[in-house]
């Protein structure tokens, strides 16, 4: 550093190294716009490895003076320069081999206009750094490192950055062809025999003086016996209780020989008895159980009469590493799970992978705790335990033990422990979490959650719906629309608790008019993505032609329905009511026939309500009941309309309908002396737009005088009416306007220049009971069940009715005054794309 600078920045660093020595200490870092960012943490010294340091001065001004204690960059010394407000430098490392104070930590400082800053490099040895980074030099391949979940293994020389676990065996070095030693228990060729049951280590010495590898054992030459010490698992897991089934063998010249007394012992743990006396198959058995603590321990079992004839195997329980979650096959069987009573996917098994510190699966036996936070009754599979330190049961927390366990025919080979998880009645995520402890260390892992989605549609939450208007009657040939106006409709499927299905889904959409594409399905839940990527979830989406479809069918007027005849579309005169112009569309798919669960135990019980549905029909005459002729899907295929059957059914076609008005263009419809549809009337004694009313008289108005005496303009009142032939609403892309023709007057207009998608008219479908109550949904105990829905069709609007006031100018209008009411239909018709507009005037005088 130099001298111009160094008191400058002792004052910036010197609180941070009081009490450190000058080469190893650790300053922290002051706040300022200077950053220096190192290349990497630590690194070998070894005289050439390098470390990149990157400086970078926010506030955009330079030079920067850098310095480091350990270390030269490669310009040469131990202090550079960076002639800007940012560069790169690179320092080189001392050799720690040569130089006795190079290993230590390398603190590279940097000054500039804007103040101080440092970074810390560690300078280490192969020895040093490799068991925690073994990328940090091509030395480190093959030198011992320390596993991520405890342990030692080796650096790999493949993949440097990784250490790996030991192997099971250790490969013969170049040129060998066989075992290499038949007494180091060790299987040397990695042929999957050791020592004398290697065929290479035959009449090999194994032992004392008078011992050979005969008949695949380290047998006595003198006796001719030999004895074999085999548990049935040599790995098992540090838990108390852990227990294994060890045989000792004992054999003549390659024969079993029985009546043999034996005698065994353990360096830890407790065996069953310590003597025992082989069968006629050369065998005795004993039952070895473990300390319960990570380690190892030695059976040794010899001979009684012939103590040096003896044999000793080695047991090891494994520190506990920790978890992994298996890539196959996975940690859960199903990803997303169907709601409860869904039949699908409901339950499922969670499983983990449990490892020992050197990356081996971890031995069966050990219990592992899965933990769930429960989420609408969802739960984990019996058995189910309490655990209250960590799992509340009163806090909706359930646990279940599960032992890891490979198989009977592998043990210790897979590591993996199950357990059963089932849905409950809430779509969402369901947390899990898994506990093991062994040789007194506990590992915790939260595992990937599954997802629960609506899976089975049900009559309750089914719904549709549509575009309101279209302009589908300002064309026809009294058969089909000739307008090229596509309507589009949407399905929304839910479970009976009112989750959005995740599953794909058929539904079928069907017209009254209009053509219909083909079936629509609801969109799979993808627990990649986050809610904002899924929005279109349970929904099914159709459109729906009017060029060259039909027409909605002529229906006569229901009960306080309005109605005029007339012959205005040219298609015959007849009565037209506003439902001549309303379409049923369906939706149809497959489910269950909705219920209301009143006790809210997630399943349909007796005397509890329910929808009940016959086979899906277009409802052309809006009255909820199928008649002749209305088409129907013949569900069973037996040509006949099926009435609903009075059960609740858990597997049905179940359907919903909404409606779509088709309009035309605007219309003033004649009625005896008076007139509907669009007009002016009078204000005094307007009563609706359904009402007909008489052609209203010119109005007079006085003009503004100035004086003396001054008077204000006096005004005249009026109404204002559109609608098509059919009284219904005009489409929403019509546009409404009242404007002076003629004359010295001004108009307020009350209405609004245009209206949004509307009906026209009011529409539900409801689900009423058996008496006919729709006045609130079938909800209630006691309903006379079972419940039916029922399409309502009332508040008729007949069209748009607003205010308008005719008020007088500054001056009388000698010539008298006209004032129009515009109303402007734009349709695309076929072939033409005309625009419909139609002008009604009021005339009057304003003196």
């Amino acid at each position: 550093m130099t001298k111009r600078i160094w008191p400058v920045l002792a004052a910036v660093v010197s609180f941070s190294i009081a009490g450190c020595s000058k080469d190893d200490s650790t300053p922290s870092t002051p706040a300022t716009s200077l950053s220096l960012n190192a290349s990497a943490a630590s690194v070998v010294a070894n005289g050439v490895n390098t470390v990149t340091i990157t400086v970078t001065d926010t506030s955009g001004s330079g030079p920067i003076n850098l310095t480091t204690t350990r270390g030269t960059f490669s310009t040469g010394g131990t202090t550079a320069t960076i002639a800007g407000a940012s560069g790169v430098v690179t320092l080189v490392t001392c050799d720690a081999t040569a130089v006795a104070t190079c290993a230590g930590t390398a603190v590279v400082s940097a000054m500039g206009p804007s103040g101080a800053n440092l970074v810390s490099i560690t300078f280490g040895s192969l020895a040093g750094i490799c068991p925690t980074n073994c990328s940090a030099d091509p030395g480190c391949a093959a030198r011992t490192c320390s596993l991520s979940g405890g342990g030692s293994g080796t650096c790999s020389a493949t993949t440097p950055s990784t250490c790996v676990a030991a192997p099971s065996c250790i490969p013969l070095p170049a040129g060998a062809t066989t075992e290499t030693s038949c007494t180091d228990g060790v299987d040397n060729d990695c042929d999957g025999a050791t020592d004398c049951e290697d065929s290479a280590c035959a009449d090999q010495a194994c032992g004392g003086p008078t011992f050979l590898c005969k008949n695949d054992v380290c047998t006595d030459t003198t006796s001719g016996l030999a004895i074999l010490v085999t548990p049935a698992r040599a790995r098992l897991p540090a838990s108390a209780g852990a227990a294994t089934t060890v045989t000792v063998t004992v054999t003549g010249d390659g024969s079993p020989v029985a009546g043999m007394s034996v005698t065994i012992s353990a360096s830890a743990g407790a065996l069953s008895a310590a003597t025992g006396t082989t069968g006629s198959d050369g065998t005795a058995a004993f039952t070895y159980t473990a300390p319960g603590t990570a380690g190892s321990a030695t059976l040794t079992a010899s001979l009684t009469a012939v103590p040096t004839v003896s044999r000793a195997v080695t047991l090891t329980f494994p520190v506990l590493g920790g978890f992994q979650i298996p890539s196959n096959p996975g940690s859960l069987q199903f990803p997303v799970m169907g709601a409860a009573g869904s039949g699908w996917n409901e339950f499922g098994w969670v499983q983990v992978q449990v490892l020992d510190d050197q990356g081996r699966p971890y031995p069966d036996g050990l219990p592992v705790r899965f933990e769930h936070r429960r989420l609408g009754g969802s739960t984990l599979g019996a058995p189910l335990t309490a655990d209250t330190a960590t799992c509340v049961a009163a806090a909706g927390c359930v646990g279940t033990l599960a032992a890891i366990s490979s198989g009977a025919e592998e043990p210790d080979t897979t590591g993996l422990a199950a357990a059963w998880i089932y849905s409950g009645k809430i779509a969402g995520t369901l947390p899990i979490t898994a506990t093991a402890t062994a040789g007194g260390v506990t590992r915790t892992v939260t595992l990937p959650a599954p997802a629960v989605v609506g899976a089975r549609a049900s009559g309750t939450s089914f719904s549709a719906t549509c575009t309101r208007n279209v302009p589908a009657l300002a064309e026809t040939d009294c058969s089909i629309s000739l307008v090229d106006e596509p309507f589009t409709c949407q399905a929304m499927l839910k479970d009976r608790f009112g989750n959005l299905l995740g599953t794909a889904t058929p539904v079928i959409f069907v017209a009254e008019a209009a053509a219909v594409g083909k079936v629509a399905t609801t969109p799979v839940y993808d627990p990649a993505q986050g809610p904002t990527g899924q929005e279109g979830l349970g929904i099914a989406g159709q459109i729906f032609n009017t060029l060259g479809g039909g027409l909605p069918f002529d229906v006569a007027p229901q009960a306080g329905e309005p109605s005029a005849v007339h012959a205005l579309d040219g298609c015959g005169t007849r009565t037209h009511n506003p439902r001549d112009g309303v379409v049923t569309v369906l939706a149809i798919a497959d489910g269950e026939e909705g219920l209301f669960d009143l006790n809210g135990n997630g399943s349909h019980d007796a005397g509890e309500p329910f929808t009940d549905q016959g086979e899906p029909f277009v409802d052309q005459d809006d009255d909820g009941v199928w008649s002749p002729g209305e088409w129907f899907l013949d569900v069973d295929g037996d040509g006949i309309y099926d009435l609903p059957n009075g059960a609740w059914d858990a597997a049905a076609k179940i359907w919903t309908q909404s409606v779509v008005v088709y309009t035309g263009p605007s219309a003033t419809i004649p009625v005896g002396g008076n007139f509907l549809g669009t007009r002016w009337a009078n204000a005094a004694g307007f009563t609706n737009a359904c009402t007909a009313t008489a052609a209203p008289a010119p109005f007079a108005v006085l003009a503004a005088v100035t004086g003396p005496p001054p008077a204000p303009p006096t005004s005249a009142s009026y109404v204002v009416v559109a609608s098509d032939m059919n009284l219904n609403h005009l489409h929403t892309g019509s546009s409404y306007e009242v404007a002076v023709q003629a004359g010295d007057v001004a108009v307020t207009y009350f209405g609004l220049p245009s209206y949004t998608d509307l009906h026209g008219l009011f529409y539900r479908y409801w689900p009423c009971d058996q008496l006919g109550n729709c006045a609130a949904q079938c909800r209630a105990t006691g309903a006379a069940a079972p419940c039916e829905m029922v399409p309502s069709l009332s508040a008729f609007g007949c069209g748009v009715a607003a205010g308008v006031r005719v008020t007088g100018g500054s001056q009388p209008s000698a010539g008298g005054v006209l004032v129009d009411w515009i109303v402007d239909v734009p349709w695309e018709a076929y072939g033409s794309g005309r625009i419909s507009t139609t002008i009604r005037t009021i005339s009057g005088t304003s003196n």
